[in-house]
Protein backbone atom coordinates (compact mmCIF):
# COMPACT_ATOMS: atom_id res chain seq x y z
CA UNK A 1 0.00 0.00 0.00
CA UNK A 2 2.93 2.31 -0.66
CA UNK A 3 1.79 5.87 -1.32
CA UNK A 4 -1.65 5.25 0.14
CA UNK A 5 -2.73 7.14 3.22
CA UNK A 6 -5.36 6.14 5.76
CA UNK A 7 -8.31 8.54 5.49
CA UNK A 8 -11.14 7.10 7.54
CA UNK A 9 -12.77 3.98 8.97
CA UNK A 10 -15.87 2.44 7.44
CA UNK A 11 -17.77 0.45 10.04
CA UNK A 12 -15.74 -1.73 12.38
CA UNK A 13 -13.62 -3.80 10.03
CA UNK A 14 -12.96 -1.67 6.95
CA UNK A 15 -10.47 1.12 6.53
CA UNK A 16 -10.50 3.70 3.74
CA UNK A 17 -7.22 4.59 2.07
CA UNK A 18 -6.69 7.26 -0.54
CA UNK A 19 -4.11 8.12 -3.16
CA UNK A 20 -4.95 11.11 -5.33
CA UNK A 21 -8.46 10.52 -6.69
CA UNK A 22 -8.45 6.80 -5.86
CA UNK A 23 -10.06 5.33 -2.77
CA UNK A 24 -9.74 1.80 -1.42
CA UNK A 25 -11.73 -0.04 1.20
CA UNK A 26 -9.48 -2.60 2.89
CA UNK A 27 -10.60 -5.30 5.33
CA UNK A 28 -8.89 -6.51 8.50
CA UNK A 29 -6.77 -8.99 6.54
CA UNK A 30 -5.44 -6.24 4.26
CA UNK A 31 -7.46 -7.38 1.26
CA UNK A 32 -8.85 -4.70 -1.03
CA UNK A 33 -12.63 -4.96 -0.95
CA UNK A 34 -13.43 -2.18 -3.41
CA UNK A 35 -11.51 0.48 -5.28
CA UNK A 36 -13.12 3.55 -6.76
CA UNK A 37 -12.23 6.94 -8.17
CA UNK A 38 -13.45 10.22 -6.73
CA UNK A 39 -14.68 12.63 -9.39
CA UNK A 40 -15.03 16.37 -9.02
Amino acid sequence: MRGWKHIDNFGESLKIYGKGELRRLVDDEGKVVIEYRMEN
